[in-house]
């Protein structure tokens, strides 16, 4: 990027302003992962700068410790937990975890997304996990996504994606702190507390009532992690300077473009 930010035939601009929540999934459906344990302690052994680093520039990333994009003003930053090594090897021995083949699918061809799922890799296999990565394309991850068998079987445990900020900004939309069981989002992650306030935030009767359920749905969902956020970021593109109208987005549009001249 800064070799295009040079060229006078070039012109850069932030993706989406919004910019992006990554994050690490975890298949709740098969263990070890459905134990809240393990993935409390996956969450706080991650360190997010290790993440931005590989997927945005200085100054368009930041850590963001929370269940919504961070910035927002009903979004609560939770202090990080001290990472803490003896610790997580002491959960696996908790959960039962044996050296069980652990399955992350990852894609090759999204840039902000391979990189976070080889962080995983390493960083869960310095920590005594049996991790297989297993990288393909991005259709043919997100066919795997699908699958609920067991990891053996075709199935996984783990995927780091990210969402645009603006598709998981409340609970209305976003469908990554659901946690409604066979109709939540890839993952499958149950939990009828954090359903009950999604609900109450969705029939408060005003701002106050809205206010204490969304506090009250952060929380549990910090406690039950159904995704562990890698932090927040914007990504850039660049086209030819003599082009207009590009618009801004989480998606690229090709209309309302024209070239000067």
């Amino acid at each position: 990027m800064p070799v295009l930010q040079r060229d006078r035939n070039v012109t850069t601009q932030v993706y989406d302003p919004n910019g992006f929540l990554g994050f690490l999934r975890f298949n709740q459906l098969h263990a070890p992962f459905n134990d809240a344990r393990l993935r409390r302690a996956v969450r706080d052994i991650m360190v997010q700068a290790d993440y931005m680093a590989p997927v945005a520039l200085a100054g368009d990333w930041a850590e963001c410790h929370a269940m919504f994009p961070c910035g927002l003003p009903a979004t609560r930053e939770f202090t990080p937990a001290p990472r803490d090594a003896e610790r997580f090897r002491a959960v696996l021995r908790e959960v039962g975890y044996a050296g069980e083949p652990i399955i992350h699918i990852n894609p090759t061809d999204f840039p902000a997304v391979t990189q976070q799922g080889r962080i995983t890799a390493d960083l869960l296999r310095r920590m005594g996990m049996n991790v297989e990565l297993v990288e393909s394309d991005w259709a043919t991850t997100i066919a795997r996504r699908n699958s609920r068998e067991p990891p053996a079987r075709g199935g996984w445990h783990l995927h780091n994606t990210n969402f645009p900020s603006a598709a998981i900004a409340n609970p209305a939309v976003s469908p990554i702190i659901r946690a409604n069981g066979e109709r939540a989002w890839f993952g499958w992650p149950t939990d009828p507390a954090i359903e009950e306030q999604v609900e109450a935030w969705l029939n408060a009767a005003d701002e106050a009532g809205q206010a204490a359920a969304m506090a009250r749905l952060q929380a549990l969902a910090w406690d039950s992690v159904p995704f562990a956020p890698t932090g927040s970021f914007r990504l850039r593109t660049a086209f030819r300077a003599d082009l207009t109208g590009v618009l801004q987005g989480p998606n690229p549009f090709v209309w309302n473009l024209q070239r000067r001249g």
